[in-house]
């Protein structure tokens, strides 16, 4: 798409454009009903089809928002076996039963999965439901509190709880008060006295609620909740806290933010948060994976591994600002060892520098060298002092899962050889075939034989053979890079024929 802009005043003017698309792909979540009383189970459910076509292999996971903010997961399944009907028919549920605290619940899925094309997909649906006040539950007036006060000032509320019990025991706890721009008023500055209380039916109790507002808070309308949980019921009452600063002055904001991960195996969802000053009135984000948010406080899901940039502009009726984190996530998969080394051979004590080529992006490595040493760095040196061929094994690690790989006779230390060898035969009527066995020690890379009789041989184990009768001596000449050594057998082979012994026959 391509926007020309025709008549722009000097120093340009903001312009948004909205963009939409279709596809047949669908999601629906909803929830069996729409009001439960406090202990009663709700049954979510959710819909993925293509078209006509039920996609029946997706991955659908929730979120459930209580009234108290904290949150709870569940994962809804198309298996016929959590009030989903059949296996396999495109409809995915489960039964969510943390239902003690009264009010408002919301809940968010997001499936992902593969299309019949191979194409990925990712969908996100809302929906929301409402637990009222069960039998001999507790009661907690008002059930809202609007209170205003600036900076630094200190503001103090009753509140009166209640039950149809004989008696129970009711804790009280506030929640953080948070604005709609995200700054948090933490429960250290809200206190509740008592903490906990018995209390009887007919005769209601009264609880102080202190609110100091921090010198630091910004202006705002914040909300929270008071909770009272007692043994069988639960109730709240919803605080709208206004909080004005006269000293605040209006500027241009600061771009900032904070996110719930950095890193993490594929796929990442991550949960950005927006931590700038100056009170901006909108967000742009972008992710650094083509996608991009206007929300102030968006989660994201990475869907493949990669190292990617986020930025975020955040504007002002001032100006605007722009803060970029670059290589901020880390997107892993599971690694793929792999290395390379400054030497496979050489004389002892051959010293030899490992540089591992792994993928994947591991976080651990375990090194094996074959001669009973380790190391755990991940480009390290080791000192090979003793004469031999080595195997040498890498394994790598991180949080999406491990690899080894090993290279077998990968390091040929060496030492001056030592000659040696032995003949399948030693005596024998011409003409006599003789295989001859190199034994030489010290990992030899050159050979010269000399057979007695005017030939020679530059393989390691030759096969020759003996025209003429007489006794022959052989040597073997062996060299590396440290050096060579040669052996004489006098005499070692003997052939005998039906005339007399043949001209190369050797006295003794």
């Amino acid at each position: 798409m391509e926007l020309t802009a025709t008549d722009m005043p000097t120093g340009g003017e903001d312009v948004s454009v909205t963009v939409r698309a279709e596809s047949t792909l669908s999601m629906s979540l909803s929830t069996d009903k729409d009001q439960y009383i406090q202990g009663e189970s709700v049954k979510i459910t959710s819909g993925i089809s293509n078209g006509e076509t039920k996609i029946t292999t997706a991955d659908v996971k929730s979120n459930i928002t209580l009234p108290d903010s904290s949150i709870n997961h569940l994962t809804l399944y198309d298996d016929g076996s959590h009030g989903d009907g059949g296996a396999k028919d495109g409809i995915y549920a489960n039964f969510f039963d943390n239902t003690s605290l009264k009010g408002d619940y919301t809940v968010d899925a997001t499936a992902t999965g593969s299309l019949s094309d191979g194409s990925q997909f990712n969908r996100i649906e809302d929906s929301s439901f409402k637990i009222i006040q069960g039998t001999n539950s507790i009661l907690l007036l008002p059930d809202n509190l609007s209170i205003e006060g600036k900076t630094g000032e200190k503001i103090t509320k009753n509140i009166t709880v209640s039950t149809s019990q004989a008696l129970t025991s009711v804790a009280i706890t506030p929640t953080s008060l948070q604005s709609e721009n995200g700054d948090i008023i933490d429960t250290s500055n809200i206190k509740v006295n008592p903490a906990a209380v018995n209390v009887s039916s007919g005769v209601p109790e009264t609880i102080l609620v202190t609110i100091n507002i921090p010198e630091s808070a910004t202006s705002g309308n914040y909300t929270g909740k008071i909770n009272a949980i007692g043994t069988n019921g639960s109730d709240s009452c919803t605080i709208h806290l206004h909080v004005t600063d006269d000293n605040v002055t209006d500027t241009v904001p600061v771009a900032n933010f904070t996110s719930s991960a950095t890193s993490g195996k594929a796929p990442l969802k991550v949960k950005f948060t927006d931590t700038s000053t100056g009170s901006p009135t909108s967000w742009f984000w972008n992710f650094g994976d083509g996608s991009k948010s206007f929300h102030q406080n968006p989660s994201h899901k990475y869907s493949k591994a990669g190292i990617y940039t986020v930025n975020l502009t955040v504007k002002n009726d001032i100006g605007r600002n722009t803060v970029t984190k670059t290589e901020y996530i880390n997107v892993i998969t599971k690694p793929v060892a792999n290395f390379t080394s400054s030497a496979t051979s050489g004389k002892a004590p051959l010293k030899v520098k490992f540089t591992d080529t792994s993928t994947g992006t591991p976080a651990a490595w375990k090194w094996d060298f074959g001669d009973g040493s380790k190391s755990f760095h991940q480009n390290p040196t080791h000192k090979y002092s003793n004469a031999g061929v080595y195997n040498v094994s890498l394994k790598v690690k991180n949080a999406a899962g491990s690899n080894t790989v090993t290279k077998t006779n990968y390091i040929k230390v060496i030492t001056k050889p030592v000659a040696s060898f032995t003949s399948n035969v030693t005596s024998g009527k011409a003409p006599l075939k003789v295989t001859f066995t190199d034994t030489s020690t010290g990992i030899p890379a050159k050979w010269k034989w000399s057979f007695g009789d005017g030939t020679i041989s530059r393989e390691q184990n030759p096969e020759h053979q003996y025209l003429q009768g007489g006794s022959y001596k052989v040597t073997l000449t062996v060299s590396n890079a440290a050096g060579g050594n040669t052996i004489t057998k006098t005499n070692y082979i003997k052939v005998t024929t039906n005339t007399r012994p043949g001209i190369y026959s050797e006295n003794k």
